[in-house]
C-alpha cells in the first residue's frame, strides 16, 4: 500500500510523527521554501523531516497543483491513499484522480463540516465565541471540504 502525505504547515507535525513512526509512508509533498511564504499560514518545509525518516520529499513549486511546473513535478506519481494534513488549497481534479483509493482530508469547524468550510475555522471559532469545536476525517473532492465523512469528533 503506497501511503502520501501532502503538507505544508507546521500545525499538523505531531500528527505527520504519529502516523510516519507508526505506518510506512511512500512519499510526502510538500511546499518548496521559495514560493511566498506569506500566503501559507504556519508554514513549514518538511524536507529534513523526510530525509531523517528515510521518507522520499517531493516539493513542488506551485501550491495551487495547478500550473505546468507542479504536473511535471507529480506527472510520474500514483498513490493509493494519501493523507492530507494542512495543504491550505484545493485539490485540483488531475491531482486527486492520481490516487486509487483517495484522498483524505481533516477539517474542523464549531458547525460541523457542512457548514463550516473554508478557511481559518478555529479563528472563526474563538472570534464567535464558540464553546465546542468539530473535527472531521473526510474524503477530498473537488470542492471545499465537501466529500464524504468518514468520522468526527467534537471537543470542548
Amino acid at each position: 500500500m503506497k501511503l502520501a502525505i501532502f503538507s505544508a504547515v507546521s500545525t499538523y507535525l505531531p500528527a505527520i510523527e504519529m502516523i510516519a513512526a507508526e505506518i510506512d509512508v511512500s512519499m510526502f509533498v510538500g511546499l518548496s521554501p521559495s514560493q511566498d511564504r506569506s500566503q501559507v499560514a504556519g508554514y513549514m518545509h518538511y524536507a529534513d523531516f523526510c530525509e531523517v525518516r528515510g521518507i522520499p520529499f517531493v516539493e513542488v513549486d506551485d501550491y495551487s497543483l495547478n500550473f505546468e511546473c507542479a504536473q511535471d513535478q507529480l506527472s510520474a506519481v500514483n498513490f493509493d491513499i494519501v493523507i492530507v494534513l494542512g495543504w491550505q488549497r484545493l485539490i485540483p481534479p488531475w491531482v486527486l484522480n492520481k490516487s486509487r483509493f483517495g484522498f483524505i482530508g481533516v477539517h474542523g469547524s464549531m458547525t460541523g463540516i457542512t457548514a463550516g468550510r473554508g478557511r481559518s475555522p478555529l479563528n472563526w471559532a474563538k472570534i464567535l465565541g464558540a464553546t465546542t469545536f468539530d473535527v472531521s476525517l473526510f474524503f477530498m473532492s473537488e470542492d471545499a471540504d465537501d466529500g464524504p465523512v468518514i468520522a468526527s469528533g467534537s471537543f470542548a
